[in-house]
């Protein structure tokens, strides 16, 4: 389990987006 990676949006996006987003 991941923590939900974010642009500090508060979205449900995982581990398979861009590590240019935030945890």
């Amino acid at each position: 389990v991941y923590p939900p990676y974010n642009g500090g949006g508060g979205g449900t996006a995982y581990a398979s987006t861009p590590s240019s987003d935030r945890w």
